[in-house]
């Protein structure tokens, strides 16, 4: 999962990297993304880390502010 990789060295909780996995995970089925390696996948993945970057911690904020951003 792209997230992991990204997060590997990062200065997140445990507790905040699951809410970032669970909105990545979300975000990538709402946007029908496919399972395997993809550049979308990874897209997404910066996406819910730089909303966690701002503070949010709750994964629905994290995955809306994804969707919101491929639907601009």
């Amino acid at each position: 999962m792209p997230i992991y990789r990204l997060l590997h060295r990062s200065a997140f909780e445990p507790a905040e990297i699951e809410a970032m996995a669970e909105a990545f995970d979300v975000a990538c089925i709402m946007l029908k993304l496919p399972k395997q390696e993809h550049v979308l996948r990874a897209l997404v993945a910066v996406l819910v880390i730089e909303c966690a970057q701002t503070g949010e911690r709750d994964p629905v904020r994290q995955y809306e502010f994804v969707l919101s951003n491929f639907t601009q």
